[in-house]
């Protein structure tokens, strides 16, 4: 028993080892789940898209993200919006997250062009809004 668990944590080390080599750590942030839209299961939804923000307004934001995504979540694709606690020098305020099932799901044939009035709901978030950085990270393990 001993032996096999120690093997695994070499084979983990090893893994995380290979994995460092293509790809680069970012800062965490500590926030606060304030909407969230699409699945309400438990089913894990591994692969999400992760925007850093600066918002001006929260409450106006909040309320366009809430009319937009209540009515425009895809099939296998969770929305939800946050604060951050943990406020940096670079300003970012707030998250937000859309999460897939798979990457079927994430790389369709743009869906989001495809869902009526997204385009307008980018736009009115422009003055309210600063995208301060993005990325996507993938559930390896456990939450």
């Amino acid at each position: 028993m001993k032996k096999t668990f120690f093997l695994a944590i070499i084979a983990w080390k090893l893994f995380q080892s290979d994995l460092s080599k293509i790809t680069k750590g970012v800062s965490a942030a500590e926030g606060e789940r304030m909407l969230g839209f699409g699945d309400t299961s438990n089913v894990v939804y591994p692969i999400q898209d992760v925007y850093y923000i600066i918002v001006k307004d929260e409450n106006l934001f909040m309320s366009k993200f809430e009319a937009f995504w209540s009515k425009n979540t895809p099939k296998n694709v969770r929305a939800s919006f946050g604060s951050i606690n943990t406020k940096g020098a670079n300003g970012v305020t707030h998250y937000v997250v859309r999460s897939y099932k798979n990457f079927t799901d994430k790389f369709k044939d743009n869906y989001l062009s495809s869902i009526k009035g997204y385009a307008e709901y980018i736009n009115s978030m422009k003055d309210i809004r600063t995208i301060h950085t993005s990325s996507t990270r993938i559930l390896l393990g456990k939450w």
